[in-house]
């Protein structure tokens, strides 16, 4: 069963008797799961158990008040119980109670269910518990021996713990609540939609008629405390509907139609059109989104209303769900149909899309990339399937829980909504997100003098698809200030005549102040051929041509620049301090030349466009002994160097 449809949904269970062994209770638990009624399995193995199981509110389970240890189930029976329940719960995707008794299968059973240590570390993560995580996945990857995927899967969910601890530890860029009122009424609440004054939204309710929580589509106005409004498709023949989404006319409504067949969920996409306050019997789309024997859904219409994106597990695609594009005819039928290809779409699911045709913005949601764990949003910029590498969109829009239906507020561009089942162990919730408001500030300095520099033009582009650059100049003091709303990582590019120009990528906040992050100084280097730079990290240990992580972080300065600038060659050079013989200081200084020259190479430098020598100890910068006669340890420091001159084309040759 999968949450994003069915919010704690399944059929009605059939009375039981109170005489019924725990060996019938098992049977019905295998035959729950097995149909993957995940919730209904969790109680029937928890009764076999003798365990108490909480049931939610409105749901036909059967009492039984006979609770307490089942002393007659054997060893094996009581470990195949506990896992099948770890089981159950963690298909449910209530990660609280699958963690607790996977734990307990790992305290006796874990042998014959070598897994457990898998689902419960996934189970951790979820649980925001990373470290603990990330060493029970650890154990798992290092001690398994079976099937390859686990141990890919594995290993991922490592990569989405370390990048969740990264995550929680920033600033958050966006303010998330849940949305207030009766939108949220209701077992299960995903897939808003904006209509007229209100909401339309995917509700699982209790229906009296259909005797069970149903999902259906609502409408809510806005500021309104009546409950949701039931839209009405006229006979529903044992089916439900949701994920609504409307073109900007209001007239027309495409969403997703789904009914059981079987243990299987059929689904397919369908449309209704409006007409005098009232919606017409749902029309199933052709062929080019709804392929016969595969299941397509959470439709997203754009706004001029000629463009459908879907997701489908359909042929053609990369695995799993893929999220596809069609173009739509007058009638609101698709005339053809295309995968967003590879750069969009993985091996696993990506569901519930959202394009914004004027920032030209793609945002879905994928299980295939690094991210918080489950469901992420991500979003990618393009069209006309030319896209760019999707980018995660972090904490706390994201969360360790399953995060969808990403749809912006079409009058304020600073606020979204996003239903995600962060705040719950079973069901969705729609959530209100605002963009926050973050200064960033620096400086900028000439590399070699450290003077500031007035007058460089420093220009922000974001890693997000929405704004536009930012560009501001450095005054006199050689410092800078502007405000960002759409998250912090992207990159800054400093310009300024007979200086060369520079790029910083900005991969996550630095250190903040309130909410004012202040960047990282800047040096620029004089673009004048010839000039000579000292790089003043770029020094060494005594008797050393050791580079230090100093000297490293320094040298990225020199590779920048040759990077930003291709005619440029470089010329290195090698210094030691006074200590030692000729010949000694000579071959030292020539290694530690090499040292920087290997480096550059190691990032991306060509070898023709470097030139190294070492001087010795024969062109010091400080003295290496005080007025006195004595040794001077700082001066001997500072010779221990290497300098580099930018060469233009024709230098040096």
């Amino acid at each position: 069963m999968k949450k994003i449809y069915l919010a704690i949904l399944f059929c009605c269970i059939l009375p039981v008797a109170f005489g019924q062994s725990a060996k019938t209770y098992r049977l019905l638990g295998d035959k729950a799961f097995n149909n993957k009624n995940y919730y209904e399995a969790a109680y029937y193995y928890a009764v076999a158990l003798g365990e108490r199981h909480d049931v939610s509110p409105g749901l036909a389970i059967p009492f039984h008040s006979n609770f307490g240890k089942n002393k007659k189930i054997s060893p094996a029976g009581r470990g195949y119980l506990l896992y099948q329940l770890a089981e159950s719960y963690r298909l449910f995707e209530d990660y609280t109670d699958a963690e607790y008794y996977y734990e307990r299968v790992r305290a006796g059973y874990e042998a014959d269910y070598p897994l457990t240590r898998l689902w419960c570390g996934i189970c951790m993560r979820a649980n925001r518990k990373f470290d603990e995580a990330i060493n029970l996945l650890t154990q798992f990857r290092n001690l398994y021996k079976g099937d390859a995927n686990y141990l890919a899967l594995a290993q991922r969910e490592i990569a989405n713990c370390r990048f969740a601890k990264e995550q929680y530890a920033l600033p958050p860029q966006y303010d998330i609540s849940k949305l207030k009122g009766p939108v949220n009424s209701g077992a299960g609440n995903y897939g808003l939609s904006v209509y007229e004054n209100g909401f339309m939204v995917t509700s699982a309710k209790y229906s009296k008629a259909d005797k069970r929580n149903i999902n259906r589509i609502y409408y809510v106005t806005h500021h309104d405390t009546a409950a949701p409004k039931l839209i009405s498709f006229g006979s529903r023949e044992g089916k439900e509907y949701g994920t609504p989404s409307i073109d900007g006319s209001g007239k027309r409504m495409y969403f997703t139609v789904w009914f059981k067949q079987g243990p299987e969920t059929i689904t397919g996409i369908y449309f209704s059109v409006q007409n005098n306050n009232h919606w017409s019997a749902p029309q199933l789309l052709n062929a080019q989104v709804n392929e016969d024997g595969y299941n397509s859904k959470q439709p997203f219409v754009t706004p001029d209303g000629k463009k459908l994106f879907f997701a489908s597990d359909k042929p053609g695609g990369q695995g799993g769900d893929d999220i596809w594009a069609s173009d739509l005819g007058d009638d609101g039928q698709p005339i053809n149909s295309v995968n967003l290809g590879n750069m969009i779409n993985t091996a696993f699911d990506e569901q519930s899309p959202f394009y914004d045709i004027t920032a030209k913005r793609l945002v879905y949601a994928s299980k295939g990339f690094t991210g918080m764990g489950g469901f992420d949003l991500f979003e990618s910029a393009g069209e006309n399937n030319i896209w760019s590498a999707p980018r995660n969109l972090g904490y706390p829009l994201n969360s360790t829980k399953d995060d969808l239906y990403y749809l912006q507020d079409k009058n304020d561009p600073d606020k979204f909504y996003l239903s995600s089942d962060r705040e719950s162990d079973c069901c969705f919730s729609v959530f209100e997100g605002n963009i926050k408001t973050y200064m960033v500030a620096g400086q900028v300095v000439n590399c070699n003098g450290r003077q500031p520099v007035p007058g460089v033009r420093v220009t922000y582009t974001s890693m997000s698809a929405m704004p536009k650059p930012i560009t501001v100049i450095t005054d006199n003091n050689g410092k800078y200030v502007f405000t960002v709303k759409t998250g912090i990582a992207g990159k800054i590019i400093f310009e300024r005549d007979s200086y060369t120009s520079k790029t910083v990528e900005i991969s996550s906040p630095g250190p903040m102040r309130g909410d004012t992050m202040h960047n990282d100084e800047t040096c620029m280097l004089l673009s004048k051929p010839g000039a000579r730079y000292t790089i003043k990290n770029i020094q060494f240990d005594f008797n050393s041509f050791d580079l230090t992580p100093k000297a490293k972080l320094a040298l990225d300065t020199l590779v920048s620049v040759l990077k930003a600038n291709s005619e440029f060659r470089v010329s290195v050079s090698g210094h030691t301090d006074g200590k030692g013989g000729e010949e000694y200081n000579q071959k030292l200084s020539e290694k530690r030349a090499e040292s920087s020259v290997r480096y550059l190479l190691d990032n991306g430098i060509t070898a023709e466009r470097i030139q190294s020598k070492g001087y010795g100890k024969s062109q010091p910068l400080a003295p290496n002994t005080l007025p006195n006669g004595k040794d001077d340890p700082q001066g001997r420091q500072i010779n221990r160097r290497v300098e580099f001159t930018i060469l233009q084309p024709g230098e040096g040759e």
